[in-house]
């Protein structure tokens, strides 16, 4: 995932000439698959003893690639000024490690590291949001889609091309190491 971000940042940036933050939001949607039905489908497929490489998948794509998009997000914001590079990326970096999006995985890896348990009434009442999210999401994602005009274009197809083509055949690699 973060090999195929780091191409299609590199591509957006060079090849195609967007901005830094643009290339950024379309790298973090090529590189990271989306987990929405991921574990619910790999666990009734192949069954439960699969879901931690897509767990694995998760936590990388929400302790790397998120925050260094929202890193990428605050360093080219306009308020951030045109001073020194790296004060402004110490500045975008302290700000994005404060996002909830940043830090509720990181919690959550820790806990589960420090074998903390859930109460019964909060694991409850997660697990009930978590059996509806992943249908929200995916429905929430076509409500998305469908409100976009749809022009295929470069861009289009170099992120289609990775994420379909690309990304499968450096995983199956991978898989052969």
């Amino acid at each position: 995932m973060p090999a195929i971000y780091g191409l299609q940042y590199f591509l957006q940036t060079s090849l195609f000439r967007l901005d830094s933050r643009q290339a950024a939001v379309v790298s973090l949607t090529t590189g990271l698959p989306i987990f929405a039905a991921g574990l619910p489908l790999i666990r009734s497929v192949f069954g439960a003893e699969n879901t931690v490489s897509v767990g694995i998948s998760i936590a990388v794509g929400s302790i790397v690639m998120s925050p260094l998009t929202l890193v990428i997000l605050e360093a080219g914001n306009k308020s951030a000024g045109d001073g020194p590079a790296l004060p402004r990326i110490l500045r975008a970096i302290g700000k994005s490690i404060v996002k909830p999006v940043v830090i509720a995985p990181v919690i959550g890896i820790v806990l589960t590291v420090c074998d903390v348990e859930v109460p019964p009434l909060l694991n409850t009442s997660l697990t009930l949001i978590g059996v509806g999210a992943g249908g929200v999401a995916l429905f929430l994602t076509g409500l998305i889609l469908s409100s976009q005009p749809f022009r295929l274009n470069r861009n289009v197809a170099s992120g289609t091309l990775l994420k379909s083509v690309v990304h499968p055949c450096l995983q199956r690699l991978l898989w052969r190491l």
